[in-house]
Parts: structure tokens; sequence; C-alpha cells
């Protein structure tokens, strides 16, 4: 019975000043990242977005040539989004891309949104979908800082599986 108590009571635990500071260092990478995910939600809005995806007609009787209107409407907003990261003060090169990391999956997100909302969809439709969604990830990568990369697979793969 006693070499059943010793382990129990001796404290595992480190001490309590090295404890908190394990703790804070853990959380410090979590606050940061909800600080620039919701900075970079309040610099590049997109509230209109799903609205204007799921607005455009998808059942179509040939592939289209040009992209939907609302690329280019959202291009602008990512070189206004660059154009207002750029006139802050004191961001690191790795703020700066952590930031554009965090608003690429936020227009992943509302893309996401916006094709769940369309109705009707036909393989024109879908290669009408991947216009959109190359030349949107074209545009995103000349916007964006050198050493961040564009990663909209998740949009990718629903716009081939949603129609195949």
């Amino acid at each position: 019975m006693h070499a059943n108590l010793v382990p129990q009571l001796v404290n595992t635990q480190p001490p309590p000043p090295l404890l908190l500071t394990q703790r804070t260092v853990a959380t410090a990478t979590d606050v940061r990242d909800a600080v620039l995910r919701t900075a970079a939600r309040l610099n590049l809005p997109l509230v209109w977005l799903p609205d204007a995806v799921s607005a455009c007609t998808f059942h179509l009787p040939e592939p289209p040539v040009k992209h939907n209107p609302w690329v280019d409407q959202l291009l602008g907003a990512s070189r206004m989004f660059r154009d207002r990261l750029a006139a802050m003060e004191g961001l690191s090169q790795e703020h700066l891309q952590l930031l554009w990391q965090h608003a690429i999956g936020y227009i992943a997100e509302a893309l996401l949104d916006g094709l769940a909302k369309v109705k009707r969809c036909n393989l024109e439709g879908r290669a009408g979908m991947s216009v959109d969604l190359q030349t949107l990830s074209r545009g995103l990568q000349a916007a964006a800082p050198a050493g961040v990369v564009v990663h909209l697979r998740v949009v990718d793969t629903y716009i081939k599986v949603w129609c195949g």
C-alpha cells in the first residue's frame, strides 16, 4: 500500500511559475492566430460574396470563355486589402503572410457558402465555376506578397464533386 501512495504524493507537475510560462507560451500562438484571423476578416469584408456567387447561372448551354463579374469584384477587394496592409506600420513579413493566409481561408469559406446555394448546375456550369476559380487564384497570387501560396483546393474539390 505504501508503494501505491508514494507516486500519488510526489508532485510530478513543474513548479507554478514554470507551468504558467508553459501554458502562456502555448496559448500565445492561438491568441495571435485569432487576432490575425479577425484582422483579415475586418479588412476584407466579404458578406456580399456568397450571394454574388449564388446569383450566377451555372446551368449553361455551353462552357463559358469568360469569368463571372464577382471575380473582378473580389480581386478588387483583395487589392484594397493589400493596400490596407501596406499602409499599416510595424507589420512583419511573417504577420503579413499570416494575414494573407487567413484572408485566403476566409475567401474559400465565402466561396463555398455561395456555391452551396447554387440550385442547378450542369457540366458546362461546372466548367464555368472552374474558370472563375482559376482566374481568382491567378489574381490572388499576383496580389499576395512573396511567400504566400494561394490554396483554394477545397473549393476546387467541391466544384469537381458537386456536379461530377
